[in-house]
C-alpha cells in the first residue's frame, strides 16, 4: 500500500504500515486481529485485516489511500477462504480503534485515513444465541471421526432425538454407535448457556437396551445448530459431530 498526502509517503508492509518524510514526519497504521477467545482462535497467524477503496465492492491487502479518505476493512480467515461475517454468528468489536470506525460492532466498518497514527484493534468472539432445547430435536446425520487409541470409526449414522416429557434438557438419542432403533438409546443432559463459551453437554453413565455401557460430554453450537460430542461405549472411544442432513 501506497499512500500520499503531499510530501508524506506511507508504505505498507503486511500489518504495518510507515508513514515519512525522512524525519520530519512520522506515523504508523496498525492492525491487530484477537481470535484467543473465539473457536477461531487456531486461525490467528492465518488471519489479517484486508482494505476496500470502492465502499466494499472489493477487498484487497493492499490500496492506495490518501489522509482524509474512508475506507472499508474486513477480517480475512486465509484457513477458512473468506472474510468473517456477522450472518456466520459471530461478533465484533473494533471500539478500541484509533481513530474510530463508523460502527464498532460491524463485521465490514468504515474509517477515516489519518496523517497521524492509525490503530485498527478488533476482537472477534463467537455470537451467542440463547438456549433452546426443542431446537436440537429431530433427525440428524451424525459422523463418527476417530480418536487416538479409539475405534476406527468412520461411518455416518442417522440419529432422531426426541425431548424428554419431565426435563426439557434432557434429550434423547437412538441408534447410538450405529448399532440401531431400539438397541443404543442414549440420553444427553444440555446445559443452559449463557455465554458460546459455556454450552455443554453430559451423557451421564447408562447401559442400553443392548447391555453397553455410555458416557461422555460435549457441546453444542445454539446459533449454528450442531452437537459435537466425545463418547465412550464400552471398550469404544471416538468423536460424533451432529449436523442436519
Amino acid at each position: 500500500m501506497r499512500i500520499y498526502e503531499k510530501n508524506i509517503q506511507v508504505i505498507y508492509s503486511r500489518d504495518w504500515v510507515y508513514i515519512g518524510n525522512g524525519d520530519l514526519h512520522k506515523a504508523t497504521l496498525t492492525s491487530n486481529v484477537d481470535l484467543t477467545s473465539s473457536t477461531l482462535a487456531a486461525d490467528q497467524a492465518s488471519t489479517a485485516v484486508v482494505f476496500s477503496t470502492d465502499g466494499g465492492t472489493t477487498y484487497q491487502n493492499f490500496g492506495d489511500i490518501k489522509a482524509g479518505q474512508k475506507y472499508k476493512v474486513q477480517i480475512l480467515d486465509r484457513n477458512l477462504g473468506h472474510s468473517l461475517k456477522a450472518n456466520d454468528f459471530y461478533a465484533f468489536d473494533w471500539s478500541a480503534s484509533n481513530p474510530k470506525p463508523s460502527d464498532a460492532s460491524s463485521d465490514s466498518p468504515e474509517f477515516t485515513m489519518s496523517s497521524g497514527d492509525n490503530k485498527l484493534l478488533v476482537t472477534v468472539l463467537d455470537a451467542h444465541c440463547p438456549f433452546v432445547p426443542s431446537d436440537f430435536t429431530g433427525t440428524w446425520d451424525s459422523e463418527e471421526v476417530p480418536v487416538p487409541g479409539g475405534c476406527n470409526c468412520s461411518s455416518t449414522e442417522t440419529q432422531h432425538v426426541t425431548q424428554d416429557s419431565s426435563n426439557p434438557n434432557k434429550l434423547i438419542m437412538d441408534n447410538f454407535f450405529g448399532d440401531g432403533v431400539g438397541n443404543a438409546t442414549v440420553y444427553m443432559i444440555f446445559s443452559v448457556s449463557t455465554t458460546a463459551k459455556d454450552q455443554a453437554i453430559e451423557i451421564p453413565e447408562q447401559v442400553t437396551e443392548e447391555g453397553g455401557t455410555a458416557t461422555g460430554t460435549g457441546t453444542y453450537d445454539q446459533c449454528r445448530g450442531t452437537i459435537t460430542l466425545h463418547v465412550h461405549y464400552d471398550q469404544y472411544e471416538w468423536i460424533y459431530n451432529f449436523t442436519r442432513p
